[in-house]
C-alpha cells in the first residue's frame, strides 16, 4: 500500500511539474516532504523536505510523524525560498 501511495504522490508531483513547465510564468512549485514534528496544542505541523529545509503549517487534521506529503508553494516572485507560502498540502493515509 505504501508503494502505491508513493507512486501516486510521484504521479501528482510529475503532473504538477508539467503544469508548471507549461506555464513558465507561474510562481507555483512543489516539494515532497516528511512530517517531522506535530504540536497538537498549536495545531502546527512541521515537515522536512529533501533539501533538509524545515517548513511548518497550521492544520487541525490527523497527521502522523513520518507521513509523506506533497506541498505546493508560491514563490512570491522571489528567488529566496524563505518567503515562500504554502498553498496546499496533499497526503495519503
Amino acid at each position: 500500500m505504501k508503494k502505491f501511495a508513493i507512486g501516486l504522490m510521484i504521479a501528482v508531483l510529475m503532473f504538477t511539474m508539467c503544469v508548471i513547465v507549461a506555464h513558465a510564468e507561474t510562481r507555483l512549485y512543489t516539494k515532497i516532504g516528511i512530517i517531522f514534528q506535530i504540536d497538537k496544542e498549536e495545531n502546527l505541523i512541521t515537515f522536512i523536505d529533501f533539501s533538509d529545509n524545515l517548513w511548518a503549517f497550521e492544520e487541525n487534521q490527523e497527521w502522523n510523524i513520518g507521513d509523506i506529503i506533497i506541498v505546493v508553494f508560491d514563490s512570491m516572485g522571489t528567488e529566496n525560498i524563505f518567503d515562500d507560502r504554502i498553498i496546499s498540502v496533499i497526503y495519503n493515509k
